[in-house]
């Protein structure tokens, strides 16, 4: 099976290894929808999970992604991302600018916020699995305290 490591920070080791089975702190989970967060190069490891779940046909996994950035420039993969999500019904792609200097920008501008989650994000249960993923000043203002504020952990 496909086993890909997610950060060790400051949660610890997650592994993703196929068809919504993870190992969280060496403990095995399943998930049937994900609940994911990145911000800016933080779009890198859950990238590489909606990848793999996107090339297994059999994996029915759903996933959520909510993705902040500073700018629209900055926003990374933004094509595939946009590409995948029309292609397959099970991925959902929000993003989160800090700034907009476009006009007809029509996802969120700010920061991430309970009621972004709340719009963006499946609903809390056990079959739910939350991960984030960003550099330490996107740790700062968005940890997994906002998924706890949804009922997620």
């Amino acid at each position: 099976p496909l086993v890909l490591s997610w950060r060790e920070r400051p949660l610890g080791h997650i592994e993703y290894t196929g068809r919504g089975n993870f190992l969280v702190h060496g403990k095995p989970r399943f998930a049937t929808r994900l609940a994911m967060l990145a911000g800016g190069t933080g779009i890198t490891p859950i990238y590489q999970v909606v990848r793999a779940i996107l090339k297994d046909p059999e994996d029915c996994t759903e996933m959520h992604v909510v993705y902040a950035n500073r700018t629209e420039d900055d926003i990374l993969l933004k094509e595939e991302l946009d590409e995948w999500a029309k292609k397959y019904d099970r991925l959902k792609v929000w993003y989160v600018i800090q700034e907009s200097i476009r006009e007809g920008w029509e996802y969120s501008v700010g920061f991430i916020t309970e009621s972004i989650l709340t719009e963006h994000i499946p609903n809390a249960s056990p079959d739910t699995l939350a991960l984030t993923c960003g550099p330490p000043t996107y740790d700062s203002i968005c940890s997994p305290a906002e998924f706890g504020e949804v009922g997620l952990r």
